[in-house]
Formats: structure tokens, C-alpha cells, sequence
């Protein structure tokens, strides 16, 4: 769409063009208050796709970090138990702190 077909803006008003890939553009225009709280809900909807997004990631992290915990307490505990093996336990098992 060239810029000419866009008209002058208003800072009366909002108004709102939605196209995806080569459709037509839609265009949605509201005036005084009907238009603020049309502007005000944009961004609230952006914002609250930001922090879903935020919030995900920080989901992932928490998971993969006490993911992590666990897998550490795991290994702690298999050299706890392997500590008070018997030596040829130790060798038994392919341990090589007391070879």
C-alpha cells in the first residue's frame, strides 16, 4: 500500500490497520473516548504477550534448574553410597579412587 493511501494522522482518534502477508487492509478508526480506551487495550494486549513470554522463559529455567538440583542430589547420593562400599566393592563397581 503506498504511503499516500494512509492519510494524515489523527490525534484525535486512534486508528487501527491489521493486514497479514498480501490481504487487504483492514482499518479500524474510533474517536474520542472510545478511541484512548481502543489504544489502551492495544497496549495492554501487547504488554501482557510480553510478560506470557517472560513468564514462560522464566518457567523453562525454573524447571531446567531443578532439574539440575535433582540430578545433583542423585549424584551426591550414588558417591555417598559408594564411599561406605567396602574397597572391593569399590573395584567391583569400576571405581578407580582406590586403585
Amino acid at each position: 500500500m503506498p504511503p499516500s493511501d494512509l492519510g494524515p494522522l489523527s490525534i484525535s482518534g486512534t486508528r487501527l490497520d491489521f493486514a497479514m502477508s498480501t490481504a487487504r487492509v483492514h482499518t479500524f478508526q474510533a474517536k474520542g473516548l472510545l478511541g484512548f480506551l481502543l489504544g489502551i487495550a492495544i497496549v495492554v494486549g501487547i504488554t501482557v504477550v510480553i510478560a506470557l513470554i517472560f513468564t514462560f522463559a522464566l518457567g523453562v529455567g525454573v524447571v531446567l534448574t531443578a532439574g539440575t538440583l535433582v540430578l545433583a542430589a542423585l549424584g551426591i547420593g550414588v558417591a555417598r553410597v559408594q564411599r561406605r562400599l567396602p574397597a572391593r566393592r569399590h573395584r567391583a563397581l569400576g571405581s578407580s579412587a582406590e586403585r
